[in-house]
């Protein structure tokens, strides 16, 4: 009984024993085909690294614009542009009187471009809605600003000391009474267009253009200075450089000039007597003072539309200008090809003028004039009818021509070059043999056809000999091609693998040997566990 327990006892040691040794070996295969997995994951990722590279995603910052209304018109603000657009229609006014009280200066200080998209109506006035923008560099669709019910422009414009230029052609001021210091400040602006401004029924225009220090002339001979109640004080006061300035007026009465001089740098005026000969940079006319000036226009002596020059005269500016023509012909076979026998013929021509601008930026050329004294046109070209014996019959445009006839250019108001190019294309013809080859192919020896026969017979020999030994290199030859080709081939197959293939191929001896590890742990521990 008591040997019978042992053996039992025995029997539980070893099946326990047994049991724990197949735990540890299952974890262990566990944990190398883990390992092995892992092993994978890892070559397969550094495989395909080159074709599923990581994406960053960036957040960029919020530039939507701020959005509103003035009046009824909507808008919108883009900050990353300083850009105010008013998006839709509508009118500006904001206040019982009829005009508006809203100052963009203070809603967008930095504002550079203001833009309309939809027709706007201005109200009975703007106030001081685009005035003080310094950084305002330009306005675009001004013309969609309906001001037909606008009876004051005073401040409209003032301290925008960044605008170079304003579009105010479309404008209409056939009911404005008041521009007082609508330009004031504008020290950037350097010309200003008012001819298309309706004037019959302003009465101010104090301060209108002190200040415009860029400006060098100023045209305002469509203003009407008549009416009585007509204010004009300090109107030019500042304006220009201080040393020359031009300004165009109305031939009528007027008493308002001598106050819009008043504060002006300017001594003496001098009238453009063009009737002369009188030009910006020489007036011709006789020199007064600005009082003197003031009292013959409120006398009524001044009768005639003209310039007047305020200060020094300013100078003309002269450059001289050069242009070149040039004629290429082209000499071509039927595909287009130049003909490498006849290079092209490259005419050219050189001619000058002068560009005279005047002090308030008027410009005028003379005519184009050749470089050299009498060569105004290019010469005639004698056309080769045969190039290279290869090439005959030479057309332009279908026609035959034996010649390029001499041509004199019209020439542009540009400085660009002005190239013409004449195709003359030849076709393609069969050479002709010369009187002496023909000589040359007809001579024959004294035994006639028989020396023909033998030397023909001597060339067959000769031929057959060359044609064996040929065909046995060219024999050869195949059969070293061929087993070269066989060779090539077998390589290529492998060189021009696509991408994926290659790299499946490359890491298929990484993947075998693997799973012939876990292959010979799996049946290592099935051995033992049959031990």
């Amino acid at each position: 009984m008591a040997q019978t327990r042992i053996n039992r006892y025995n029997d539980y040691l070893k099946q326990h024993q047994l049991k724990t040794r197949l735990q540890k070996k299952g974890l262990a295969l566990s944990l190398t085909s883990l390992a092995a997995f892992a092993s994978i994951g890892l070559v397969a990722n550094t495989t395909h690294s080159d074709s599923l590279s990581l994406t960053h995603l960036q957040a960029s910052a919020d530039t939507t614009a701020t959005t509103g209304t003035i009046g009824t018109v909507p808008y919108s603000y883009d900050t990353s542009t300083n850009t105010l657009t008013f998006t839709g229609g509508g009118s500006f006014q904001t206040s019982s009187g009829g005009g508006t009280d809203v100052q963009i200066s203070s809603l967008f200080p930095n504002v550079a471009h203001i833009v309309f998209t939809q027709p706007v109506t201005s109200g009975m006035g703007l106030g001081l809605l685009f005035a003080h923008l310094t950084s305002l560099k330009n306005f675009t669709g001004l013309d969609k600003l309906d001001t037909s019910q606008l009876t004051a422009m005073d401040d409209m414009f003032s301290d925008d000391s960044s605008l170079t230029s304003i579009d105010l052609s479309h404008f209409n001021t056939s009911n404005v009474t008041s521009m007082g210091s609508t330009f004031s400040g504008c020290s950037s602006l350097t010309s200003l267009d008012l001819s298309s401004f309706n004037t019959n029924k302003l009465e101010t225009l104090v301060g209108t253009f002190s200040g415009c220090t860029s400006l060098s002339y100023l045209d305002l001979s469509n203003f009407n200075f008549a009416n009585q109640y007509f204010s004009g004080s300090g109107a030019l006061s500042n304006v220009g450089n201080g040393k020359t300035f031009y300004l165009k007026l109305p031939g009528q009465k007027t008493m308002t000039i001598g106050d819009a001089l008043q504060g002006s740098t300017y001594t003496s005026v001098t009238p453009i007597d063009e009737a002369n000969g009188g030009t910006l940079a020489d007036p011709k006319g006789v020199s007064m003072t600005i009082q003197q000036f003031a009292f013959a226009l409120a006398d009524g002596n001044i009768t005639n539309t003209e310039w007047y020059l305020l200060g020094t005269a300013g100078q003309n500016t002269v450059v001289n200008q050069e242009k070149i023509v040039k004629r290429t012909i082209n000499y071509q076979d039927a595909s287009g090809n130049s003909l490498s026998d006849q290079p092209a013929t490259v005419q050219e021509l050189k001619y000058t003028r002068t560009q005279t601008t005047d002090p308030i930026g008027n410009v005028t050329y003379s005519n184009w004039t050749p470089e050299v004294s009498g060569t105004s046109q290019f010469d005639a070209v004698d056309v080769p009818q045969t190039v290279d014996n290869k090439y005959a019959n030479p057309k332009v445009n279908g026609a035959a021509v034996t010649s390029i006839a001499a041509e004199t250019p019209t020439l542009d108001n540009t400085l660009n070059e002005q190239d013409e190019t004449i195709n003359v294309v030849y076709s393609e013809s069969a050479v002709t043999p010369t009187s002496s080859q023909n000589s040359a192919n007809n001579t024959t020896n004294t035994n006639g056809e028989s020396s023909t026969s033998a030397t023909n017979a001597t060339s067959t020999d000769s031929a057959s000999s060359t044609n064996k030994s040929a065909d046995s290199e060219s024999n050869q030859a195949t059969d070293s091609n061929s087993k070269n080709t066989s060779s090539t081939n077998t390589q290529d197959q492998t060189s021009n693998l696509p991408a994926t293939g290659s790299r499946v191929e490359k890491n298929s001896a990484v993947y075998l040997s693997l799973f012939a590890v876990i292959a010979s742990l799996v049946a290592y521990f099935a051995t033992k566990r049959n031990k």
